[in-house]
């Protein structure tokens, strides 16, 4: 019993579909060596395996572990085998999406097969992922209609946008000398009500025990989303503060990795602070799709208008009702009073452990010791 999956979009033209069938057909006969030679590695009376072989021109890796009666046994994949898998994948290279960049099979002792080809449609673990340029290498032999927003950022590297201190501050005092300012902008809250709404938030989350969720570490507010978008805040002396993040498979990126349009222009005008120390990590990877800086009283941004980037990397702070719901979706149903005391009193900075204790009075098994103290990091209790 076989089945196939690609993680992929397929192709639109019939031709392009049928030469595509019959290249697939020739590279799923050579998955059946593969499976016949790993599951002689298996130990005796085993159930099923999973084999994950994770390739590019340059180099490869591969994890395998079998199923037993008394538990998870894993094996190493030998050198012979991953030869097999790297001609595969060279003959699955003819297909109009190119090769796939990992292959995944699961084996059962009764002959079922599932055999998965992953285009990268998500990033690749961490143990799986190599070095850009052996993936640019790839490319460069096995070109692509496409490349997935995240890859492509991942090629591209900090050069794409990466800032440091030195080239802050020579982009800095050319914008100056050019004249060039960034541009003030009203498309976030004020910083205090920001941080605020942001550290009550994150007081709930770690209250109820929630993986998810803003945090506040010192001096620094963050934020990452189940969707992989995300942000971070960080506060400077002499009221200032660098708000920067991404926007999953951002329109803005796609343009700039999948249409040849220039990265949005994020840093124009910025000021020499404004650099990799306190820019979210994104920008190591390509993929920061939105940067503001708060100073003079007011936030500021580079020439590309990022307003549509916002929604889904920073947490629900835009208004007091807003924020409120978001607490009360956490917390529970009725908590809404007491959510809206807790908020007026972290707007004070005057919130005592009795408002904390009110607002989860309904929910049990709250971490209140949690709660306080990312309040505390925030500087908004007495």
């Amino acid at each position: 019993m076989r089945s196939v999956s690609f993680v992929e979009d397929g192709p639109s033209d019939p031709g392009t579909a049928a030469d595509d069938a019959e290249v697939r057909s020739r590279a799923s006969a050579m998955v059946d060596p593969i499976v016949r030679d790993i599951a002689a590695l298996g130990p005796p009376g085993w159930l099923e395996f999973t084999a994950v072989f994770a390739l590019t021109i340059r180099a490869g890796s591969a994890t395998c572990g079998f199923v037993t009666a008394q538990g998870a046994q894993p094996v190493t994949v030998p050198a012979s085998v991953m030869a097999q898998a790297a001609q595969q994948r060279d003959v699955s290279a003819q297909v109009s999406a190119g090769p796939w960049w990992r292959m995944l099979l699961n084996v059962t002792n009764q002959g079922r097969l599932q055999v998965s080809y992953d285009y990268g449609d998500q990033p690749f673990p961490d143990d799986q992922l190599q070095p850009a340029e052996n993936y640019r290498a790839d490319l460069a032999t096995y070109p692509r209609p496409q490349v997935p927003i995240w890859l492509a950022g991942y090629i591209a590297g900090p050069a794409a946008q990466g800032r440091t201190p030195a080239q802050a501050s020579a982009a800095a005092a050319a914008d100056i000398g050019a004249g060039r300012r960034g541009v003030v902008t009203d498309d976030i809250e004020p910083l205090a009500q920001t941080f605020i709404r942001w550290a009550v938030l994150a007081a709930v989350y770690s209250g109820a025990r929630s993986p998810w969720g803003p945090r506040i570490d010192a001096g620094l507010a963050w934020y990452e989303s189940d969707a992989r978008s995300g942000s971070t805040l960080y506060l400077l002396p002499g009221d200032r503060a660098v708000l920067s993040g991404g926007r999953w498979n951002s329109p803005l990126l796609a343009a700039a990795y999948q249409r040849h349009q220039p990265l949005p222009d994020l840093y124009r005008g910025a000021p020499d602070w404004v650099n990799d120390t306190v820019l979210n990590s994104r920008n190591q990877n390509g993929l920061l799709s939105f940067c503001y800086w708060w100073t003079e009283g007011q936030w500021w941004r580079g020439d590309t208008d990022t307003f549509d980037e916002l929604d889904d990397p920073l947490p629900p702070i835009w208004t007091p009702k807003e924020c409120i719901a978001a607490m009360t979706a956490v917390i529970g149903s009725g908590s809404e009073w007491a959510c809206g005391q807790l908020l007026a009193a972290a707007e004070g900075r005057a919130v005592t452990p009795d408002l904390l204790t009110a607002a989860f009075v309904g929910h049990p098994n709250a971490d209140l010791r949690a709660a306080h103290e990312q309040l505390r990091f925030a500087g908004l209790t007495r």
